[in-house]
């Protein structure tokens, strides 16, 4: 579990979860641009953001009441309403983490040893 800063001054436990493979593969494909068979161009912030839409368990990003409460429309709105930059790059790294991918810091970190 991982406490998010809801920018309205109070926290809410979040509960984060591995994502399907196939699900998983799909949002890398979305975010990038394959130009004359080339990747060119990678969507990091639509990456992140659909990974964290499938991602947090809890809250429920994609609940009518809770994208009403924040003023979203969509769900990938709410979250640029609800983390800082840097928690939503912290956030997918842990998602991330759950899916069986090892983190720059922890591969050094086992390089060093």
């Amino acid at each position: 579990m991982v406490t998010g800063n809801l920018h309205t001054s109070f926290y809410t436990p979040i509960t984060l979860r591995a994502i399907d493979p196939e699900r998983y593969a799909d949002i890398q494909k979305m975010a990038v641009d394959f130009t004359n068979g080339s990747a060119d161009n990678i969507d990091i912030y639509q990456m992140q953001t659909q990974t964290l839409l499938a991602g947090i368990a809890d809250p429920d990003l994609k609940n009518k009441d809770l994208l009403e409460k924040f003023g979203a429309v969509l769900p990938g709105d709410i979250i640029r309403k609800l983390f800082l930059a840097g928690e939503i790059a912290d956030l997918t790294a842990q998602i991330t983490e759950l899916n069986g991918y090892t983190t720059q810091e922890k591969a050094d970190k086992a390089v060093k040893n």
